[in-house]
């Protein structure tokens, strides 16, 4: 994003809801670059704004207009969570509408979405919640003109970055925010292999590569860890819960990278919870017993365990796996 373009844009957008009377704050990349950086965040690509929900004004849209911004989106209605996005001279700038609740605000997010129903594409936006402290405003001085931000800016910046804020970090993805409230994909759905994968498999990846990330900088975080020990509890009953006959379908594509992620990761180092693994022990040996192909409860093992830690003890006609167990 060019820094003297996004400044320009910032100082109109400023302009035009100062004339309309309507009261707004900096907030996510645009406001931790303000107070860590004092500037635009370098890797950043929009500028971001919020405004009570309360305060909209049918005149927006048609204020900006009249500057010469192209209107690039407007998600949502005003009683179920509303943006607007616009646009001028290679600069998006995004107004999110904050929502006020007993103890916390929150803003929208339209997420494309899509599915395969009998053959056919079928595209949906669903709507995900961003959270936010309650907060009094104060000012400060960014690019030389005033703007208002949170008045406790430290404790707004780590309910969405969380408390390694201070710490740039280039390859951070908003799908990671820590202030998510019931978003799709941070849990991992049961998947219909009738369908192709769609975006909210895209994103949970996006989620696990950034949290594995953070446990490989901070790995004593109990936070980070607790995250990524979940991460991997959700992945292994995934793979405990597929038929032996789907395991090679399913095994490819975006399944294959969150195994591979989360293996990748060494948290088969830390302590395992010794209910999760006697569950994976018990499958594994009930379908050696019945002579069934044990290959989706070695994928979940392997989630817990390092690869040298599997035994194989081979009979006359068949090939049976052991597993040595790690340290609890």
């Amino acid at each position: 994003m060019d820094n003297t373009q996004a400044t320009l844009i910032l100082i109109e957008s400023k302009k035009i809801l100062d004339t309309l009377g309507i009261h707004f704050w900096l907030t996510d990349g645009t406001l931790l670059g303000c107070y860590r950086e004092n500037d635009f965040i370098k890797h950043d690509y929009d500028i971001d704004i919020a405004l009570f929900a309360k305060d909209y004004n049918e005149k927006i849209v048609e204020s900006f207009a009249n500057q010469g911004f192209k209107v690039r989106g407007r998600m949502g209605t005003q009683a179920e969570g509303l943006t607007f996005s616009f646009s001028k001279n290679g600069i998006q700038i995004d107004l999110f509408f904050a929502y006020e609740e007993e103890d916390y605000i929150w803003y929208a997010c339209w997420v494309e979405n899509y599915e395969w129903i009998e053959n056919t594409k079928v595209s949906k936006y669903e709507l995900v919640k961003f959270a936010y402290p309650k907060t009094n405003f104060k000012k400060i001085i960014f690019k030389e003109h005033e703007f208002n931000i949170p008045d406790d800016v430290e404790k707004y910046l780590s309910w969405e970055y969380g408390k390694y804020w201070q710490i740039p970090e280039q390859d951070w993805h908003w799908t990671a925010t820590k202030n998510l409230i019931d978003a799709p994909w941070l849990q991992l759905p049961q998947i219909s292999l009738k369908r192709n994968f769609n975006i909210i498999y895209h994103l949970y990846i996006q989620v696990l590569h950034s949290l594995v990330q953070q446990y490989k900088r901070n790995p004593s975080d109990p936070d980070i860890l607790s995250a990524l020990q979940k991460a991997r509890k959700q992945n292994a009953d995934f793979w405990m819960s597929i038929p032996p006959e789907e395991i090679k379908t399913t095994y490819s594509g975006l399944m294959k990278m969150s195994h591979q992620i989360l293996r990748k990761s060494g948290i088969q180092n830390e302590s395992t919870a010794t209910s999760e693994l006697d569950i994976i022990f018990k499958m594994l040996n009930q379908a050696q017993e019945r002579n069934l192909e044990p290959n989706q409860y070695l994928l979940a093992a392997l989630l817990y365990i390092r690869p040298e830690q599997l035994q194989l003890q081979k009979d006359t006609d068949t090939v049976r796996i052991t597993l040595a167990r790690p340290n609890p």
